[in-house]
């Protein structure tokens, strides 16, 4: 009888080993489906997941830790307005910005394609200060270069805050591309979605440029308030891509029809990507880019992509 009772208790405990590992599995993968998560963060989509496997993880800032965050990045926010308050710190383990006037956050890293970048960003939307602190544009820049592709730390290279202030309008002459959610005036804003590729601006002149903009006031592509949004950006070879949350915004690649844009008209004209001028920039800078609001980032990560 009590060898019969070591058995019995032999696999009752192995029972339970079983029932407790299936329940961790179980947690784990429901963890997984978060957009925080690194399984969320490898996906590709669309003309990315037909040329491309996930290669290795590059860079990588939680952006929950302040000595890390000052080492990592370059903070350009506004001067304009003064008094009003403004800042870019590590709290409560996220990135709080808070930006009244407009402010770029340089990922000091360069970065070579191709490449898939990911970040998750709230916009929360407890307050109005009456400065226009808003949820709204959920911006970017990525393979940005000054012109001429002059030293990021020389005069008139990319970190130079005398020249590239916070203030968006200095950014118009940089090689770039730039997306946007959420974006509008000070009266209309959350409304617009874009993707370009800078320069807007070429010897202080305005310049045609691409302008994607047919996703604006549609509102499956907007900010959702106090929701965290997973950010993907990609350059690889002739593919670009913007994608939130598992949604294809924009993506080109060569022999897409692509929108034209001036500043100076609003008439829009017709190209085909990868013809001259309108080819791929391959190497550069990523930047946080946002203006009158409060965002909160965490977990920025740059993939390496693999031809398949």
């Amino acid at each position: 009888m009590q060898q019969l009772n070591k058995k019995l208790n032999s696999k009752i405990k192995i029972a339970l080993v079983v029932l407790l590992m299936c329940f961790m599995g179980n947690s784990q993968s429901q963890n997984e489906a978060g957009p925080e998560s690194n399984k969320a963060t490898q996906k590709l989509y669309g003309y990315a997941a037909d040329k491309f496997l996930m290669g290795d993880l590059l860079y990588q800032d939680k952006l929950d830790n302040q000595s890390t965050f000052e080492k990592n990045w370059i903070v350009q926010q506004s001067q304009s307005d003064i008094e009003l308050k403004r800042y870019a710190h590590i709290d409560s383990g996220k990135l709080q910005v808070h930006d009244p006037r407009g402010c770029t956050i340089w990922y000091k890293n360069k970065m070579t394609g191709p490449i898939m970048i990911s970040y998750c960003v709230t916009a929360p939307s407890s307050y109005n200060e009456g400065n226009d602190i808003v949820p709204r544009d959920i911006n970017q820049f990525w393979m940005a270069n000054a012109p001429g592709n002059i030293d990021v730390y020389a005069k008139g290279g990319l970190f130079d805050f005398t020249k590239y202030n916070g203030d968006f309008k200095t950014y118009d002459d940089i090689q770039s591309y730039y997306a946007s959610t959420g974006g509008g005036n000070a009266n209309t804003y959350n409304r617009t979605t874009r993707m370009r590729r800078y320069p807007r601006k070429i010897n202080g002149q305005l310049t045609d440029h691409l302008g994607l903009n047919n996703r604006d006031d549609d509102k499956e592509f907007l900010i959702v308030p106090n929701k965290e949004h997973l950010v993907q950006m990609v350059a690889a070879n002739d593919i670009v891509q913007y994608i939130v949350d598992g949604k294809i915004v924009y993506e080109i690649q060569n022999g897409d029809s692509i929108d034209i844009l001036n500043d100076a008209n609003k008439e829009v004209s017709k190209a085909v990507w990868g013809t001259a001028p309108w080819t791929s920039y391959n190497e550069g800078y990523f930047g946080f880019r946002m203006t009158r609001t409060h965002h909160t980032y965490t977990d920025f990560k740059v993939y390496q992509l693999t031809k398949k």
